[in-house]
């Protein structure tokens, strides 16, 4: 029994990348939203194992870690992945590292110590005016509509998705979103305003004045 113990220590200390990152994810989908655990393991499965799965993560140290930032250097100069994309691995990197550590396969985290790839400040290509019609017309006719909602409001695609008619006020120079509560009331209100214009001879069912044992009092 002394032996296998004496001999679990130097297992852990001789794993690969590749055989603990499995175990990792395992462990990191109880502490993580369902799209972050995605994210890392999309990292791990692109950016992380075909450069670092061979090696034992015992033996990383802060040159390991660079040589890893220059490979995904390299893809950001060839237009392969965006600097943020390497940052995002990055992370993911280093979240498995605090666990390496904590679980006894690594003595320290050596990728704090290693920056980040430098995020260039570029000014974004926005779509002009000139070009949103032919924007329109490559869109298929199911998406056209959220695409010209997305251009002409400035909304984020999540709200525009959960626009309502019934929540919009629009005129022919700008659309404004009404809050819930008040496209509630007034949809209450158009509901009541319909019902009492089907109502026979103008008395509305429910806002009939009541008298005495509940009876509707007549007319003045």
């Amino acid at each position: 029994m002394g032996g296998g113990l004496r001999g679990r220590p130097d297992r852990h200390r001789r794993a690969r990348f590749e055989a603990l990152w499995p175990t990792y994810l395992r462990a990191a989908k109880a502490e993580m939203s369902d799209g972050a655990w995605a994210d890392v393991r999309t990292h791990g499965a692109l950016r992380l194992l075909p450069y670092l799965g061979d090696t034992q993560v015992n033996r990383w140290t802060y040159g390991v870690i660079e040589d890893w930032r220059g490979d995904m250097l390299e893809l950001v100069e060839a237009a392969d992945i965006a600097p943020k994309t390497a940052d995002n691995a990055r992370i993911a990197l280093m979240g498995f590292c605090r666990w390496a550590v904590r679980n006894g396969h690594m003595a320290f985290n050596p990728v704090p110590e290693v920056k980040p790839l430098r995020v260039e400040d570029v000014r974004r290509r926005f779509l002009s005016c000139a070009r949103s019609h032919g924007y329109f017309d490559a869109c298929s006719a199911a998406y056209r509509p959220l695409a010209r909602t997305l251009v002409g409001t400035g909304a984020r695609i999540s709200e525009a998705i959960a626009f309502h008619g019934r929540r919009l006020q629009s005129d022919r120079r700008h659309t404004r979103r009404q809050p819930a509560a008040r496209a509630r009331h007034e949809h209450r209100h158009q509901d009541e305003g319909d019902e009492r214009q089907e109502a026979p001879h103008g008395v509305h069912r429910r806002t009939a004045r009541r008298g005495p044992a509940g009876h509707a009092r007549r007319p003045a």
